[in-house]
């Protein structure tokens, strides 16, 4: 019903408030209502798009549910590329949730490490002395050590999709996905990007071996 109104709105205010509360009531089956949601965003006019943007992200963080709506790898990297082109950092509750699972973690890896990583990189933008998609991926959980579990669960996920494609990227490709490591990985139980990293130094050169070798100090 709230993203009908949405549609229909002709004031701009009344189409971002049903925005907000039509995400916000978002369920596991509507996930396409999702992608009809990044649709009308995307034909706001560029100039008034933020707000539009904001009252999406306001639903986002209000929906009890949304984690478990079904995340595929390219939902997931359309919805932070449009509020990262918008100015927005990816609701950090929704990525630690979809990272709260193994099937979660390797999804939402693959999603940011896979085909459209040109696209999430493209859309990040810089805020202070990091990046919009740096400041989405900390992990902060109330117990430390649930945040220590959660972190070591992400980096494995990232490495196995990394190790699954290795081989088949040309070192661009490959600095590519190491340049989107830098900003998802978490600041803590770094070891498997380090293992990672160890493993694949000896048949890489160059700038990819210089970024190797920074992954594994940063795990020191």
């Amino acid at each position: 019903m709230w993203l009908d109104l949405a549609a229909r709105a002709q004031r701009f205010q009344t189409k971002t408030f049903c925005l907000s509360a039509g995400v916000a009531m978002l369920q596991r089956q509507d996930a396409e209502q999702l992608d009809r949601v990044l649709d009308m965003v995307v034909d706001v006019p560029e100039s008034c798009r933020a707000d539009a943007v904001g009252a999406v992200v306001e639903g986002l963080n209000a929906c009890i549910g949304i984690a478990d709506l079904e995340w595929t790898k390219a939902r997931t990297v359309r919805t932070l590329a449009t509020l990262l082109g918008a100015g927005f950092s990816g609701p950090q509750q929704l990525l630690t949730s979809l990272r709260s699972d193994d099937e979660g973690a390797a999804n939402l890896a693959g999603a940011m490490l896979g085909a459209d990583c040109a696209k999430a990189l493209g859309a990040d933008r810089q805020e202070g002395d990091s990046t919009l998609l740096q400041g989405s991926f900390v992990i902060e959980l109330p117990d430390d050590r649930d945040a220590a579990v959660a972190a070591r669960r992400w980096h494995r996920a990232c490495v196995a999709i990394l190790d699954s494609s290795w081989s088949q990227w040309n070192d661009d490709e490959r600095l590519q996905r190491l340049a989107m490591l830098a900003l998802i990985a978490a600041d803590r139980e770094r070891e498997p990007l380090a293992d990672f990293a160890r493993r694949r130094m000896d048949d890489s050169k160059g700038e990819v071996r210089d970024r190797l070798q920074a992954i594994v100090e940063a795990a020191r």
